[in-house]
């Protein structure tokens, strides 16, 4: 046991010191957003700042109607995650265990919709959805970013880890195909499920082409947009 101390102990050292080196810049921002301009460019390596200052706020929320922007970004976040979930969770327990016909052709052609680069059906859904007159509204913004393909594909290798012993005891017991997938299936799941809302969270809060396409006025625009009309009227 003697032996392993220094080991452990290099490993711990090792381990605090790549910490800090990723930390380092994430304190550097925070730190740096009650600069001045002078100790951003004078002292750029400098961690805190010679005079603290709540300036760069002020500008911020004149600039640029954050408070709006961030609650779009995270109503049409939390939206596709539910709207996903919802729509991705029964979908995949069809396709696991209701036997259906072209099931597999289904998960391949599902695979297959991965593949494609988001350029090559941005126009059309652009035209189809502003023809249905859904430009500028959290539905617009929405829909489209629902990942359920992903998230079909991923619970579908999860649900079929249930054990076939324990479906086919239920359905023996009278359950319902529903009642099957909210009390055995779901429970068992439950890392795959936080696995996708994380995943659909991260890339609809993230987006930025989408909501710059579809949106054209403030009352929609999400926080990405917002932050890159910032930084275009800061650079002017």
């Amino acid at each position: 046991m003697r032996s392993r101390r220094p080991a452990h102990l290099i490993a711990g050292i090792l381990l605090l010191a790549v910490s800090a080196a990723m930390l380092w810049p994430l304190l550097w921002m925070a730190a740096s957003a009650f600069k001045s301009a002078a100790d951003v460019y004078g002292a750029p390596g400098a961690l805190l700042p010679s005079r603290w200052t709540w300036e760069n706020f002020r500008l911020l929320f004149g600039m640029i109607p954050y408070v709006r922007f961030f609650a779009n970004s995270l109503i049409v976040s939390l939206s596709s995650v539910v709207l996903t979930l919802l729509i991705a969770a029964p979908a995949s327990y069809a396709l696991v265990w209701a036997n259906l016909p072209g099931s597999r052709l289904i998960r391949r052609l599902l695979l297959l919709s991965l593949t494609l680069p988001a350029f090559a059906y941005l126009l059309p859904l652009f035209f189809g959805l502003s023809i249905l007159g859904l430009a500028d509204t959290y539905a617009g913004l929405i829909i489209p970013q629902l990942n359920v393909a992903f998230t079909v594909l991923l619970l579908c290798r999860f649900f079929a880890a249930v054990p076939r012993e324990l479906i086919a005891s239920a359905r023996l017991d009278g359950c319902r195909p529903t009642q099957i997938l909210w009390h055995i299936v779901l429970p068992s799941s439950k890392g795959p499920l936080l696995a996708a809302a994380f995943f659909t969270f991260i890339s609809s809060w993230k987006a930025y082409l989408w909501p710059l396409m579809i949106t054209s006025s403030d009352a929609h625009r999400t926080l990405p947009v917002g932050l890159a009309f910032l930084m275009s009227e800061s650079a002017s």
